[in-house]
């Protein structure tokens, strides 16, 4: 029995010097860290030989070990505490490598981390969904499932990019306000960011009542985990640092605003020295005098423009920073001053082109030349940005319809509705709940109840609208026609002109007198 509770007592005496050993260990910095794992590290060693020792006699009379099991307690101890230092030093020097200055309450979170995922948050719960665990206030659980139904719908694309493997589990946790996120956040202002070392997006949740880029925002952070995940796959660097920033910020920006133009070129100024860009430090810096997010952005979009997005994985591979510009230089024939000096040039010449090609359109629609309004459409669809050709489709629309070329239109906006990250997305789908009224009115009230579930979601269609234009189809699909005809008339729902006019000369006709 003595010797059980000596045995107890061994073990607690080590599992206090493991947790000594951790708390010391990561209150250093790196180099310090090291030293401090060495002296550590030694000192346990020391009892070594006196264990072994213990072993041979059958006893250490001098610290009280009377027995072969009491000595082989002291002997296993040795050597997980041991363990236990070499693992603390390795951790501490990879926290400090991940990290920027990262303070003593970060790091013993992020040990904390190891077992279990450690909110700052009080009353958040935990739910698994489709591998991906989430960590909310009850109260958020729509932003969760909006969250879900978005990373699901992108899953395919980012498989296609970086391939569907997928290393750790990732854990993403939804703030109710800015001031908790940035509490957790070395940033100022920050709407959202990727912890590189547990593997989980922090990010705000969604409000309706302002223009939110939620969207945007997640599959920024999203799109960081999969680089990660990536470069792990590859046995490549654990935080990406196998390329610059620059071009991981930048791929980012990009895939999160699905490679729309989020700012003229012209916004851009001044250009930074890529190497400016290349550590997080240095390109944090930088936006005192520069706008690394920006130029970032854009060289990552004049890259897969030219090259497409098979470009991206190419880079990514690269085994170092120097590698990855050896490789940037092979794949675009320019050292990298040169592609400094052009890159942005290049874009804005294309900005400027499209820009003259929508002034033609205008001329050639307003001239009723509509064949060569057309044929400049297509021309801007072939090599315009994602916003470009959006806005081309919507005037090819207004071409079809005033041709009387319905089917054309149904077909095109058919196409344009696959997509919901269209900015217009629901417009098209109101046009074709327009279109459907003068052939088939139960597919129109199915199109205008689309707009009328999601216009009460989100501020970005006029409801009051969406509401009574989805009322007036349901009185017309319910025996009582005309009066729904009439709301929609008098009311001035339906912004199409030709449309508008096509439908009431066929309601004359259907109904005389009425109209």
């Amino acid at each position: 029995m003595k010797v059980f509770w000596k045995l107890i007592a061994i073990l607690i005496l080590f599992i206090l010097l493991s947790i000594i050993s951790c708390l010391l260990l990561i209150n250093q910095s790196m180099k310090i860290g090291i030293i401090v794992g060495i002296v550590l590290f030694v000192l346990n060693a020391l009892t070594f030989p006196v264990s072994i020792y213990g072993l041979v006699k059958g006893k250490i009379l001098k610290w009280k070990l009377y027995n072969r099991m009491e000595v082989g307690g002291l002997l296993l101890g040795t050597l997980f505490l041991a363990l236990f230092i070499f693992l603390f030093t390795i951790t501490n020097n990879a926290m400090e490598d991940t990290l920027e200055n990262p303070t003593f309450s970060e790091k013993t979170r992020l040990v904390l981390n190891f077992f279990t995922y450690q909110s700052t948050q009080k009353d958040v719960v935990k739910e698994k969904r489709k591998g991906i665990t989430y960590v909310f206030h009850p109260e958020n659980r729509d932003t969760v499932e909006q969250f879900e139904a978005l990373l699901l719908e992108k899953k395919s694309s980012m498989d296609a990019l970086f391939g569907s493997e997928l290393k750790d589990q990732l854990t993403i946790e939804i703030y109710n306000d800015s001031s908790s996120l940035q509490a957790k956040s070395d940033f100022v202002d920050v709407t959202g960011y990727y912890d590189y070392f547990n593997k989980s997006i922090n990010v705000l949740k969604i409000d309706t009542n302002s223009n939110d880029n939620w969207k945007q925002n997640l599959i920024h952070e999203y799109t960081h985990y999969r680089i990660q995940q990536f470069s792990k796959m590859n046995h490549l660097d654990q935080s990406s640092k196998q390329v610059p920033l620059w071009f991981n910020e930048g791929v980012c920006v990009l895939i999160g605003y699905q490679n729309g133009q989020i700012s003229s070129v012209t916004e851009l100024k001044n250009i930074a020295d890529f190497h400016l860009l290349d550590s997080s430090d240095s390109f944090h810096a930088a936006r005192e005098d520069y706008i690394p997010y920006l130029q970032s952005y854009f060289a990552v979009k004049a890259l897969v423009n030219d090259y497409g997005s098979a470009i991206i994985p190419k880079l990514l591979i690269s085994k170092t920073v120097n590698d990855f510009y050896y490789n940037l230089e092979q794949i675009t024939g320019k050292n990298l001053n040169e592609f400094k000096q052009t890159f942005l040039k290049e874009l804005q010449l294309k900005e400027e082109e499209i820009t003259e090609k929508f002034a033609l359109v205008s001329s050639a629609i307003l001239a009723h030349r509509y064949k060569e309004a057309e044929k400049l459409l297509t021309e801007i669809k072939n090599v315009g940005f994602k916003e470009d050709i959006e806005y081309a489709n919507s005037l090819l629309v207004q071409i079809y319809l005033e041709h009387g070329l319905y089917e054309n239109a149904i077909k095109l906006l058919n196409i344009e509705i696959q997509d919901k990250e269209n900015q217009v997305y629901l417009a098209n789908v109101m046009q074709l709940a327009e279109i459907f009224l003068l052939y088939d009115t139960e597919k129109a009230l199915k199109y205008s109840e689309i707009v009328e579930v999601e216009a009460k979601k989100a501020p970005v269609y006029n409801i009051d609208r969406a509401v009574n234009f989805a009322e007036a189809l349901r009185l017309i699909n319910s025996g009582f026609p005309v009066p729904g005809y009439k709301i929609l008339l008098e009311e001035e729902q339906i912004f199409n002109a030709p449309i508008r006019n096509k439908l009431l000369k066929k309601l004359k006709e259907e109904y005389p007198g009425e109209f």
